[in-house]
């Protein structure tokens, strides 16, 4: 862990230093702001700060403020060394953001405790703050697939909408749907079912190259790919690739008669732009339409309008969405 002392004693630099590497801290030192600066702007994030603010401390006390400005907002602990009785001092440097002080007369193993304490802290810090990704990828990963499910397909691929409606770019989504996939659903076979998943995610988790391409799982046999700066023949394109890579995995449908294997229906669409799409709303229109294979989503006005591009019958029907 990173720890910046501040102060311009060499002798408490040096004293305060080997207290630090005691508790398996890499301390710094700036002697000055100016210091204090370089070391933030090169991208170093201290877990631990000392600030000797003996003396009147006005301009020490600007540099706890400036220094936790630096800090990005994340909480670092800050231990302070005052002269001692000095308690309008010492006021000020709590209302500067200080988390605990030491007298510069203050015995070695007391200040060597108040680091070993905040150690132990930060260590505990750390620990929740695992917790809480793990949690947070639990909540936002299909467990089977290790894909994004659902919200975390909705969350990730929004954003991608907003980055190609501020570009002015393209964009495609793949709506992927298992076919056969019923007799897997039965008891006897969902340990099978479950392998098949993974294998046909892995397919198309592979045949989608670039690391700007999303792919998700949203249902039991529904998966979804969004692909930015994507015209229509090149979603086109990735969709044959997806069929294919599923072809070639041979996945039997169990008790089939006519030796059925699993293969895919892909609906492409793609999005031109409007700053009021999101991919939810343009995922359930192709689940009320999903009798066609293409669907472009074009921008008119104050208007989202999806033409599909082939339907499987004579006409092309226009769906018109309001947007809010």
């Amino acid at each position: 862990m990173n720890a910046l002392i501040v102060t311009e004693n060499r002798f408490l630099s040096k004293l305060i230093s080997a207290l630090l590497h005691r508790e398996g801290f890499n301390a710094s030192i700036a002697t000055s702001l100016n210091g204090a600066e370089k070391y933030f702007g090169a991208g170093i994030q201290p877990k631990f700060l000392f600030v000797d603010i003996c003396g009147d401390g006005k301009q020490e006390l600007q540099w706890i403020e400036t220094i936790l400005k630096q800090a990005n907002n994340t909480w670092v602990p800050i231990l302070a060394m005052l002269d001692d009785k000095d308690e309008g001092l010492l006021q000020k440097a709590y209302d500067a953001g200080i988390s605990d002080y030491v007298s510069k007369h203050e015995k070695k193993f007391i200040i060597q405790s108040k680091i070993a304490t905040f150690k132990n802290m930060l260590a505990k810090i750390e620990l929740l703050e695992a917790s809480n990704q793990k949690l947070s990828r639990l909540t936002t990963v299909d467990p089977i697939t290790l894909l994004p499910n659902k919200a975390g397909f909705y969350s990730l691929s929004n954003k991608a909408v907003k980055y190609c409606c501020r570009q002015n770019q393209p964009l495609a989504i793949l709506k992927i749907e298992i076919k056969n996939f019923e007799r897997y659903k039965e008891d006897r076979y969902y340990e099978s079912g479950l392998e098949c998943i993974g294998l046909i995610a892995t397919a198309i988790d592979n045949a989608v190259s670039r690391p700007m391409d999303i792919v998700g799982r949203l249902g039991d046999k529904a998966f979804a790919v969004v692909l930015p700066d994507t015209n229509l023949i090149g979603a086109e394109a990735v969709s044959d690739n997806i069929k294919n890579a599923i072809k070639l995995l041979s996945l039997a449908v169990p008790q089939s008669t006519r030796n059925k294997i699993l293969t895919v229906d892909i609906d492409t669409v793609h999005v031109n732009w409007d700053d009021d799409v999101d991919i939810e709303t343009i995922l359930m229109d192709t689940n009320q339409n999903h009798e066609y294979s293409d669907i472009d989503v074009i921008t008119q006005s104050n208007n989202v309008s999806l033409l599909h591009s082939q339907e499987k019958h004579s006409l092309i029907p226009t769906l018109a969405l309001v947007a809010n």
